[in-house]
């Protein structure tokens, strides 16, 4: 089975410290973000395809082709359009069904083991929405997804993590434009679709979009 990791991005919101090393590489308790993710792959990841792009290199040169037993394989996003954008770059390098996560988010094995046994899922969790663009989910009883509505930034909301399990056939569709932002969508892609989503609860996912939140994770990774 296969992964993606979406590690293109520019990690504008920390400043100066990602002028000069990407974010995925960004170390918390000397460990590189990516690096956490890539451990957290379930044991039926056999590869992982890693869309890098802002200062790319420096991945490929850090991890090279391989991660334990996991093969890498690199896809490079040379225009930054969105996580649609970036996923429909690696539509070559799929097969079947897969597992997508941010590069630059930390998650838990067996919350990710969680979203492999019931289709299509998305890994949601409690928090206070960063921005305007992102979707406030509601979950049925068996825990599918009922309703979803955009979110008013810094409203209390049960949010997208980055981590979806799909299959290639995503690529039916045609990606859905965040009016607001001019991004493609995964989220509203993925919902496009119709399918029934799972959503996973995942409490100890970890978001690092400030330099506060690299000092707030480094005390609740041990």
């Amino acid at each position: 089975m296969q992964a993606v990791i979406l590690a293109a991005g520019k990690g504008t919101r920390l400043g100066e410290l990602t002028k000069d090393i990407p974010k995925p590489l960004l170390k918390i308790n000397q460990k590189p973000i990516l690096e956490y993710t890539l451990e957290a792959l379930p044991e039926k990841i056999s590869e992982a395809v890693i869309v890098i792009g802002h200062l790319g290199e420096q991945i490929k040169k850090r991890f090279s082709e391989s991660f334990g037993k996991i093969k890498l394989t690199y896809v490079e996003q040379k225009e930054l359009s969105g996580t649609a954008g970036a996923l429909w770059q690696t539509q070559s390098f799929l097969k079947d069904e897969f597992l997508v996560l941010n590069g630059d988010d930390i998650y838990d094995k067996k919350e990710l083991e969680k979203c492999l046994e019931k289709g299509w899922a998305i890994g949601l969790a409690n928090g206070s929405s960063p921005a305007d663009k992102y979707l406030s989910f509601e979950l049925n009883n068996d825990s599918t997804v009922k309703n979803w509505s955009r979110a008013q930034k810094n409203e209390n909301i049960l949010m997208a993590t980055g981590a979806y399990f799909i299959s290639s056939e995503i690529f039916k569709y045609e990606p859905v434009e965040i009016i607001a932002t001019g991004e493609l969508g995964l989220p509203q892609t993925i919902l496009k679709t119709g399918k029934q989503l799972s959503g996973i609860i995942m409490n100890k996912w970890i978001q690092i979009n400030y330099p506060e939140d690299i000092l707030k994770a480094e005390k609740k990774i041990i």
